[in-house]
């Protein structure tokens, strides 16, 4: 028996999966009695689901129906059947309820129709289905544009971490400017809700937090939170706001002074010359009087 992917990866459409049940090409096949696929639930109450038969009956492979305890309509199409000498089932829509054991089941003779040797194939096929972190979020609270240094955020990360939820792994790091992203240490500051179930889905989304005391290096300083699982992950950061002692904006000085010069029209500079020049003249003439003056009443 196959099944190809052996482990799927569900991360978008348009995925299948393929189950093909064959007797072996070696053998000598006198005749074939019945074969069938089938697999073990994966959910309580555990038991074997028939998923596809051939019989004596109905030689050619047919679905079980949903009815009859198979797989709903429109999830699956069949292939095969006593000619072929194999069954194959592609899952159209799988998700991670198929995961599980697949089971072969074929009876059937080989030898002579005087001499027949009744034969059973019996395999088993493990399907592991995983789901990805993804859809990761972040955010910081309260979100200031200016912060005071020594005053508490709690960013928050929220992502679908799959369906493991076990095997969930969260870590911060913060970019420190000189020597890259460094990981958060302080784990006491570290929290993480439990897991929920994503409705209609078998996977689940978590969010995690980080209580941050701010520093003022942690001025416009970036925070990055990153979720793996089964060998994935997904990651999301943020900038935090400029973080003062008082918690004012910082005030932008320039040792620079700027002078604007008003240029003088050539009229404007002649009337203030011609200005100038009269004035000059009449104290010019002033002066003229008053020394005549005193020199006819000298002594």
């Amino acid at each position: 028996m196959q099944v190809v992917p052996s482990t799927l990866r569900l991360s978008g459409t348009n995925q299948t999966v393929t189950l093909t049940c064959s007797i072996p090409s070696t053998a000598t096949v006198h005749s074939v009695y019945v074969m069938t696929m089938s697999r073990f639930t994966s959910s309580k109450p555990y038991q074997e689901q028939t998923l596809a038969l051939a019989d004596v009956f109905s030689p050619q492979a047919r679905l079980v129906s949903a009815s009859e305890g198979g797989l709903p309509a429109n999830s699956a199409t069949v292939s095969g059947g006593f000619t072929q000498k194999s069954i194959q089932v592609i899952l159209l829509k799988p998700d991670c309820n198929d995961a599980g054991m697949y089971h072969c089941s074929v009876s059937y003779d080989i030898g002579t129709s005087t001499k027949p040797v009744p034969k059973t194939l019996d395999d088993y096929q493990n399907l592991t289905v995983t789901v990805p972190p993804s859809n990761i979020t972040m955010s910081v609270s309260p979100d200031n544009e200016i912060n005071v240094a020594n005053t508490t955020v709690e960013l928050l990360c929220n992502a679908i971490i799959g369906i493991n939820i076990q095997g969930a792994k969260w870590t911060w790091e913060y970019n420190d400017k000189i020597d890259g992203w460094r990981t958060y240490t302080q784990d006491s500051d570290i929290r993480m809700d439990t897991p929920t179930l994503v409705p209609g889905t078998c996977y689940y989304r978590q969010v995690c937090y980080l209580t941050l005391v701010l520093a003022l290096a942690d001025s416009e300083r970036e925070y990055k939170c990153t979720v793996e699982n089964d060998g994935d992950k997904d990651s999301a950061s943020l900038t935090l706001g400029i973080v003062n002692e008082d918690g004012n904006a910082p005030i932008q000085t320039s040792s620079t002074q700027s002078h604007t010069l008003t240029p003088v029209s050539p009229t404007e500079n002649y009337s203030s010359t011609a200005g100038t020049m009269f004035d000059n003249t009449i104290l010019c003439l002033v002066t003229s009087v008053c020394l005549m003056v005193l020199i006819q009443t000298g002594p």
